[in-house]
């Protein structure tokens, strides 16, 4: 398989739409400066209420989905996964943002149930059960990010899909590791519907 370079660059800028920085600009709000500063669903949704957070989570999601979906109907799951990537990287390091970003979860998501559903879908089971026990949303993103390369291994995957399950769980890890210095500290937020206030962290 050749290298796809416009397709990548392509599925690199979608993914850069830094949509919950514009959703919550909309709102009169920088997201970027309330909150924890991510421009994700999660804060999205802590500061601005429930139905800005779907609406970010969807369209994030939708970045990811659109290429990897797009990428595996042509050549199958290892461009699906190739263009996805590209468009998770978009996400993480925005060029609209100063090649700052969010923590790819949602993209991340999109990506699998447009090029490996199965992965996907075992992934999103394993988040929201860590999210039912924990009621943190953290939580949910490491452990389902971490469970990729597991289920891929069950599935016979072959090794290189593998190897970038582990590489995305590992960056799940590294994006999140403020979020895990305040689980250690016990300050982590927990998940609720109904934010309690706009300066939630």
């Amino acid at each position: 398989m050749s290298v796809p370079w416009p397709e990548m660059v392509l599925a690199f800028l979608l993914g850069s739409l830094p949509f919950g920085a514009w959703v919550a600009r909309l709102k009169g709000v920088d997201i970027t400066k309330v909150g924890s500063g991510n421009i994700g669903a999660t804060n999205v949704h802590r500061v601005l209420g429930l139905g800005p957070g779907l609406a970010v989570l969807a369209l994030d999601i939708l970045k990811g989905l659109v290429p990897a979906a797009y990428g595996a109907t042509q050549e199958g799951v290892a461009l699906g996964l190739a263009l996805g990537v590209c468009a998770m990287a978009g996400h993480c390091f925005s060029p609209f943002l100063r090649f700052r970003g969010g923590k790819g979860i949602a993209t991340g998501l999109g990506l699998l149930l447009g090029a490996d559903p199965v992965v996907a879908l075992v992934a999103l089971g394993v988040f929201v059960a860590a999210v039912a026990t924990s009621r943190m949303i953290s939580v949910g993103s490491i452990l389902a990010s971490l469970s990729l390369c597991a289920t891929g291994l069950v599935l016979g995957r072959p090794t290189s899909v593998l190897v970038l399950y582990l590489a995305m769980g590992l960056f799940a890890v590294h994006r999140h590791r403020a979020n895990l210095a305040r689980i250690r500290a016990g300050t982590e937020p927990r998940f609720r519907l109904r934010p309690s206030s706009r300066k939630t962290g």
